[in-house]
């Protein structure tokens, strides 16, 4: 069975540049889902292959220099100025023309985004196909891991064995293997930073509130953006926050299926909402505040009032995983988004949060974790089979998405969302 990435090289000889470079001249496939990224349209041959012929050197060190980031930094809203060096292939240079390849970290899992290229600027190929894969963070790993070693294997092989990459390589598999400076190393690259040039200060203090509040909700606000002030800020106002009791949590729990028998977050996030939706009596229709509230024992029309205070991130704060009763910290000063924070964080309380976290952030990171939480409040929310059944037969009608977001109490971004997630609405939001 083939692996879900794999790179294939085949060496030969020619090629220029460096020593390294001229003795690790290759063929290169680079093939993701049993597709080649590589595959390209020789214009001097007037043909088509699934391969190129690069130096695997350069490609080699660009993926070891940042595998850090490349393995743990999530896209923020704000595109930090590197990004793009950083997690693109064509950042690799050597004066090769690399495929228009983008790789992005989501924590658990990593998408692989291609795109066809022009022969623009005299260039004798161009880069045939579309691809937007994702696979495990453990499956990229590994395939970066197996091509950096081949390499280094040639350059053994060949009488090089103290080059730029054996030492980048030789000190990521030191950090890899300490489990404190690798927990320091995530940390940093959640925040942006290159190996060795984030702020120690602030990460010490992340690292010793995750050993309060738990490592992974504390990697969830680092991949936000948000810092160790602004997670001491949340901490604090949780001890304030509105109460909330899941009548039966438990049962509720019991409900709901390993998530191992899905392969993408938001798919879990949805299955589980419809069980929870099945569990509590309501499999249809909009849950109204009143309901809601009485349910979770929350304070009558605390979901239609506003903050007390702006906060970073909505959050929830529990005594451990099976608590039923927790804090519940809001960020929105409108209801409907209110009401998805509620949603989101009664979620990570029953999906999502690892057990030893007692906080539950819900950010604006594009996580794994934050993904299942959107994917589980929009389903809990606003029923897909309801959406389908009331749209009716222009689901661009934006009077009908009005009314569907009042009647059911989100807004209507999120049922354009929902539409164009499910294709039902070939819009661009």
């Amino acid at each position: 069975m083939n692996p879900p990435l794999h790179f294939n090289l085949n060496w030969e000889p020619g090629g220029s540049g460096t020593k390294e470079e001229r003795l690790t001249h290759a063929s290169l496939g680079i093939v993701a889902d049993g597709k080649a990224i590589t595959r390209v349209e020789d214009l001097l041959a007037r043909t088509t292959r699934p391969v190129i012929r690069v130096s695997a050197y350069p490609l080699a060190v660009l993926l070891a220099s940042n595998w850090w980031r490349l393995r743990w930094e999530v896209p923020t809203q704000e595109v930090r100025d590197d990004w793009s060096m950083v997690h693109q292939v064509a950042a690799a240079g050597g004066g090769y023309v690399w495929p228009d390849l983008k790789i992005v970290s989501h924590g658990d899992y990593i998408n692989l985004y291609s795109h066809e290229t022009s022969s623009i600027g005299g260039e004798s190929i161009a880069y045939l196909g579309e691809m937007n894969y994702s696979l495990s963070a453990e499956d990229f790993v590994d395939a970066v891991d197996d091509f950096i070693e081949t390499v280094l294997a040639r350059l053994v092989n060949c009488g090089l064995d103290d080059t730029v990459l054996h030492k980048l390589w030789a000190l990521i598999q030191e950090e890899r293997r300490d489990s404190a400076v690798r927990e320091y190393r995530r940390l940093e690259a959640l925040l942006g930073f290159d190996s060795e040039k984030g702020p120690p200060s602030q990460i010490d203090a992340l690292i010793e509130m995750g050993a309060r509040l738990g490592a992974e909700a504390v990697a969830e606000v680092a991949a936000s953006s948000a810092g160790a002030s602004e997670l001491e800020e949340t901490e604090e106002a949780l001890q304030q926050a509105d109460q909330m009791v899941i009548a039966d949590f438990a049962s509720l729990r019991a409900n709901l299926m390993p998530n191992d028998a899905f392969r993408y977050p938001w798919q879990y996030g949805q299955a589980a909402a419809c069980r929870i939706r099945q569990a509590i009596g309501h499999p249809e229709g909009p849950l109204e505040d009143a309901m809601l509230e009485e349910w979770l024992s929350l304070s009558e029309n605390v979901l239609a009032g506003k903050p007390d205070r702006n906060m970073p991130f909505a959050a929830a704060l529990r005594d451990g995983a099976d608590a039923g009763e927790i804090r519940v910290l809001f960020r929105s000063n409108w209801p409907s988004g209110r009401r998805f924070e509620v949603a989101r964080l009664l979620g990570d309380h029953l999906v999502s949060a690892p057990i030893e976290d007692r906080l539950m952030p819900a950010t604006n990171a594009k996580t794994a974790r934050q993904s299942t939480q959107r994917a589980f409040a929009a389903e809990f929310l606003l029923p897909l089979d309801d959406l389908r059944a009331h749209i009716g037969p222009v689901p661009e009608d934006e009077d009908r998405i009005e009314d569907i977001a009042s009647e059911y109490g989100v807004s209507p971004l999120l049922v354009r969302r929902r539409l164009e997630d499910n294709g039902l609405l070939n819009l661009s939001i």
